[in-house]
């Protein structure tokens, strides 16, 4: 019996040795599993303040460019002003002289429909509800401008490259 005890004992000793292998096994995976998690974590958290960092700058240059197309965008709009001014009192110098003067009137002659046969239409803007009377073209900082007058009381500032109606004035005294 004694023998008997001998070898279950061996035979649980051997048990236990193989158990506790298995165990620092188990352990030495463990902890190497979790030094990739944190490695991975790692590398998320560095790609993600990279990420975050190049974000910030994109938004500080458009921040930048925005500002930059304002100041454009506002000294267009006042050179625009001064120019509307010049012409209202050009127009107003002008009422002026046609009231002084004699009741002769005095008109030129331009046939449209001339110079309508002999262009080619290249764009078409559309905005105005009424017929526009004059267009002026400017080019301003690279860009290129139309100004048009209706008798919709409206005067409308167009990107001549894109059609687009950039400003609208409403109201203007007379067409």
């Amino acid at each position: 019996m004694n023998e008997k005890n001998n070898e279950n004992n061996t035979i649980l000793m051997n048990e236990n040795i193989s158990l506790k292998k298995e165990i620092s096994q188990l352990q030495q995976d463990i902890i190497q599993s979790n030094s990739k998690k944190e490695d991975e974590i790692k590398k998320i958290e560095k790609e993600s303040q990279q990420e975050l960092l190049k974000l910030r700058t994109d938004i500080e240059i458009m921040k930048k460019d925005f500002i930059e197309k304002e100041k454009l965008y506002n000294q267009f709009i006042k050179l625009l002003q001064e120019k509307n001014d010049q012409l209202s009192n050009k127009e107003e110098r002008k009422d002026n002289d046609n009231i002084s003067s004699s009741n002769v009137k005095h008109s030129s002659a331009f046939s449209f429909d001339l110079f309508c046969s002999s262009s080619k239409l290249l764009k078409t803007f559309h905005g105005h509800t009424s017929i526009v009377y004059s267009i002026d073209y400017s080019t301003f900082d690279d860009g290129q401008y139309l100004c048009s007058g209706s008798n919709d009381y409206t005067v409308r500032i167009w990107d001549a490259e894109t059609n687009k109606q950039i400003q609208l004035f409403k109201g203007h005294a007379n067409p």
